[in-house]
């Protein structure tokens, strides 16, 4: 991990750590719909994993978490720890991402722990993007934090 990056590269890390909360706390529906194709709750997971495990000691040497806040959110990692290994179809199939009473759950919590730690309203933009490349089609996904006037 490197420990001496630029403002802007540990700018965009934090963003995309605070998507991955927001992401893990929205309706199972738009869930879906910002992660796109693919096993959509594995992707919630490590998003979460990738971007606090790995850089929550960058954070907060920046000043943007404290010791309080790393607490609250070592105690919610061992929480998900309970979704570690469930059959396939938890992580792939959008019915039990909308449905399952663990997704909820889950949902829930994330909820509470924003509100604890960030006391601010968040939302995902997605912006799409299909193209040709080298034969094949891809799609590139833009996601942006923001944040709701209520």
């Amino acid at each position: 991990m490197k420990k001496n990056m630029d403002y802007t590269t540990i700018e965009f890390l934090y963003e995309e750590f605070i998507i991955s909360l927001v992401v893990m706390s929205l309706p199972g529906e738009r869930q879906c719909q910002i992660v796109g194709y693919g096993c959509v709750g594995d992707e919630i997971l490590l998003d979460f994993d990738h971007y606090y495990n790995d850089f929550k000691d960058i954070y907060f040497e920046n000043g943007y978490l404290d010791l309080h806040q790393i607490e609250i959110l070592d105690n919610f990692k061992e929480y998900l720890k309970k979704f570690d290994n469930l059959d396939e179809e938890f992580y792939w199939d959008h019915n039990q991402i909308i449905n399952h009473p663990n997704w909820e759950e889950l949902r829930i919590k994330t909820s509470a722990l924003i509100q604890e730690l960030f006391n601010d309203n968040y939302d995902v933009e997605i912006t799409r993007r299909t193209e040709q490349s080298q034969g094949y089609l891809v799609e590139n996904t833009f996601r942006k934090l923001i944040i709701r006037k209520e």
